[in-house]
């Protein structure tokens, strides 16, 4: 059975054992970010903003970077922490994508050594 994705398609990705540099650098996160819509035939509305947070508003370990770029098909964003190795990053357009192209990408963007992908189709119940 073939999933319909008639609202579109949100990709969400669980990355660990992140080990590349950019997963700290802010300005460089916000060029992959303004970069990658292209790769699948999108379209920025807004360019990407970030904001770090670290202590006092969190714990050291939880210190990070979080980006996000507005789309004409909708949004994408990348959630980084780079003292756990970790990051989470979304895609959601109801312009078709193939999310092969993005989670490769991301993977050798950001140096990942694991994780986990979820694409979750938007459908048309009515």
């Amino acid at each position: 059975m073939q999933e319909d994705f008639s609202r579109g398609m949100h990709l969400l990705v669980d990355a660990y054992d992140v080990k590349g540099d950019l997963c700290d650098d802010f300005v460089g996160i916000v060029k992959w970010l303004d970069a990658l819509p292209s790769k699948v035939g999108m379209r920025i509305l807004r360019k990407a903003e970030a904001k770090r947070d670290s202590p006092p508003l969190c714990q050291p370990i939880d210190s990070g970077i979080s980006a996000f770029v507005m789309l004409a098909e909708s949004h994408a964003s990348v959630h980084c922490w780079p003292k756990r190795h970790e990051l989470q990053f979304d895609l959601y357009s109801c312009k078709p994508y193939d999310p092969r192209v993005i989670v490769s990408d991301l993977t050798e963007a950001f140096g990942i050594g694991r994780c986990k992908v979820k694409v979750i189709p938007r459908r048309d119940d009515a």
